[in-house]
């Protein structure tokens, strides 16, 4: 019988006609493209010298700053890099990036593992902005729970440092902080674009700017269905069916400045997701295995730049709504059945979160250098939560069918609930200082975060450039990062598999970066290596052959690697790349699961620029991530046509060879979809 994909005659079943009868001639047509005004169009120098010194970037200091000043490690992926490379949101990004490990979780959700970590399924150490504004879920600590398809839609460009910078971003900025540069009504007018791909997922945004009577702003709305991957799987029980995950996402971002100095933000997602996999393994494809997210960020503030004072005070309102579906014991699976007909057992939560707080930044500037520093309050407070269930929850942590309570299907008490109503309030202080000269810069940062659950943090980070010449210059980040326990890690409770631990500690990561980087007009190298020492590592301790409990981890966990960039600019026209990271060593007293990370992975390709066309051919290679995952490689093209200068045509081609792709799970191994074409059009006004 044929799958759900093969069973309907739509559009995305027409392009995997054409990928699959027109697949050589589709082939040659990125591999040579017609050179029609290759001798006519007046071509320019290239020189990353010169991109660099004259970059200009704000996520290293939270004000705006040349990148060439800046002495932390850090990548500026510009608009026309995201472009080329076929970039739709965060995640197809970091799928170019090795110091990133893009995974499915058990649920099939978009998961992030960075610099030799996998991480928890909630990618809690590495935080996500969009123009500063953080995106995490207090209750999870995560940026990704949020918004798992992070558009880069409206993006001008992404900001990427590397190291501990809670000092400067707060709790959880322990590996990496992201930061989405979106577009400033000088770089736009209006945009709207839509893709189609073979496996019936679909993409779709307007961006557009605006100005009149003192205000100036920007607004985007995206549109985003995931239909992939529909492929054959075989649970833990024998049973073999193909999987179909359904995910959408709706997301709007509103930026809004006027002359005065106020300035408001919002962004909200609206997301559904149906799951292939339930809670305990079994394949369900949606049926009680599901998430309604919604979460709103709002900003509204005031800054001032007068001559050597730069002033930003913000308050906010965050509000995050959760439903999710359980499906414990499938009344599809004959143990299900038997014991618990005729509906197997299943349950819906709801979590109602706000998120109030105040910020303050303010600088000076003397000729001593720059000081600056301000103060985060954050009042992150679950304070609704309910559970609908056909069984008593409480029962279940028997661990034993005999002893499972069913009741009709209705709201249980609050006892019964799986998380409890809690209020973390947060006031974190912090100091910066930074000097800048000619040869050489130094940064400093330092940051007291006192949760009233949790504890007090320190953080800090001392970063130093000298630059040997005007090509070459060397960096050093060390520092510390806490990230503190989320909600769901200290008040889960009545979870059969996974128990909550009210007496968690911060966790602390303690780190070392020196970096050497070369810049020249047609070569660029750069080459870092990290060490990062993590003690009191929150992860999941085995209790039995079902439970598992957040704990912090006996002694230090240690992971040493680098990362080796090399580009070459040739004719003006092509772009070699060759971008690679190595995991050294990893150790530490907790389960090899929070490991799984390929101990090689790397990037490469060549990039065309010609009259009207960009391609870009690349291949990525990981190397073996766990006992039953080994390595693989990917084939993949991503072209760019100018029909108009309005009008653009994009063509993606993902995995060219239909290579098989696994990720390590708690249950057997996940399969991700095969071959992909994604076809799409952009029109600017």
């Amino acid at each position: 019988m044929k799958s759900w994909r093969y069973s309907q005659i739509t559009f995305s079943g027409f392009l995997r006609e054409v990928l699959k009868k027109g697949g050589n001639i589709l082939l040659l047509f990125f591999l040579f493209p017609p050179f029609v005004n290759a001798q006519t169009e007046q071509t320019f120098p290239f020189s990353y010298y010169l991109v660099e010194k004259e970059l200009q970037i704000i996520s290293a200091t939270k004000e705006v700053i040349l990148y060439s000043s800046v002495p932390r490690y850090m990548r500026v992926i510009t608009r026309e890099q995201i472009d080329r490379w076929g970039a739709k949101n965060l995640f197809d990004l970091f799928r170019h990036l090795p110091e990133f490990y893009v995974r499915k979780s058990d649920f099939y959700l978009n998961a992030v593992g960075a610099l030799g970590l996998r991480q928890s399924y909630f990618s809690e150490k590495v935080q996500v902005l969009i123009d500063g504004i953080p995106l995490a879920d207090p209750s999870n600590g995560s940026s990704f729970s949020t918004n798992n398809n992070i558009s880069l839609d409206n993006v001008k460009r992404v900001e990427i440092i590397y190291g501990p910078m809670t000092s400067l971003y707060g709790f959880n900025a322990s590996l990496a902080v992201v930061n989405l540069i979106t577009y400033s009504p000088e770089d736009i007018d209006v945009k709207v674009g839509t893709s189609l791909s073979t496996s019936g997922s679909s993409d779709s945004y307007l961006v557009g700017s605006f100005k009149k009577g003192g205000f100036e702003g920007i607004y985007s709305f995206v549109y985003r269905e995931d239909k992939g991957p529909h492929e054959g799987y075989t649970d833990w029980i024998g049973t073999t069916r193909n999987i179909s995950l359904f995910s959408k996402h709706f997301t709007y971002y509103l930026k809004l400045n006027h002359e005065s100095g106020f300035y408001f933000k919002s962004y909200g997602v609206n997301r559904d997701d149906s799951f292939p996999l339930s809670i305990s393994g079994f394949i369900v494809n949606g049926e009680h295995s599901f998430t309604d997210r919604t979460a709103y960020f709002n900003q509204f503030g005031f800054k001032r730049n007068k001559d050597a004072f730069f002033f930003d005070f913000h308050a906010y309102f965050n509000w995050f709504y959760l439903k999710r579906g359980y499906n414990l014991c499938p009344s599809t699976v004959s143990i299900c059945s038997n014991y618990f007909a005729p509906d197997g057992l299943y349950a819906v939560e709801k979590r109602y979160v706000k998120n109030p707080g105040l910020s303050l930044f303010a600088s000076y500037t003397s000729d001593y250098g720059k000081f600056s520093g301000g103060f985060d309050l954050s009042v992150a407070e679950l304070y609704k939560t309910t559970i609908d269930a056909n069984f008593l929850l409480s029962s279940t942590l028997f661990l034993s069918f005999e002893d499972v309570e069913k009741v009709p299907y209705s709201t249980l008490p609050a006892s019964e609930n799986l998380i409890d109503e809690v209020t973390r309030v947060t006031l974190s202080p912090y100091f910066q200082y930074l000097l800048a000269e000619d040869n050489y810069s130094f940064l400093f940062n330092v940051r007291v975060d006192r949760a009233t659950d949790v504890g007090n943090a320190l953080s800090y980070s001392l970063s130093a450039l000298y630059k040997f010449n005007d090509n070459l210059s060397f960096k050093l980040n060390l520092g510390r990062a806490a990230r503190v326990p989320s909600f769901e890690e200290m008040y889960i409770k009545n979870n059969p598999v996974l128990l909550g631990n009210r007496d968690l500690k911060f966790e602390k990561v303690d780190s070392v970066m020196p970096a050497l980087e070369y810049t020249g007009d047609t070569t660029q190298l750069k080459l870092l290596f990290y060490f990062n020492w993590i003690s009191d590592l929150i992860y999941k301790e085995t209790v039995n052959d079902i439970q598992k409990r957040w704990t912090n981890a006996d002694g230090s966990v240690k992971v040493r690697g680098m990362l080796l960039t090399l580009k070459k600019s040739l004719f003006n026209r092509y772009e070699v790349y060759f971008d690679v990271g190595r995991r050294f060593s990893y150790s530490g007293s907790v389960e090899k699961d929070y490991f799984q990370f390929p101990s090689w992975k790397g990037v490469t390709g060549v990039t065309y620029t010609g009259s009207g066309v960009e391609l870009d051919v690349c291949t990525e290679f990981y190397s073996r991530i766990s006992d039953d995952v080994g390595g693989y490689y990917l084939l993949n093209l991503s072209s760019r046509w100018n029909l108009r200068k309005d009008l653009t045509l994009t063509l993606e081609l993902r995995n060219i060879l239909d290579r098989n792709v696994y990720y390590p799970a708690s249950w057997p191994k996940l399969v991700d979809e095969g071959r992909n074409l994604w076809l799409g059009l952009e029109y600017s006004f």
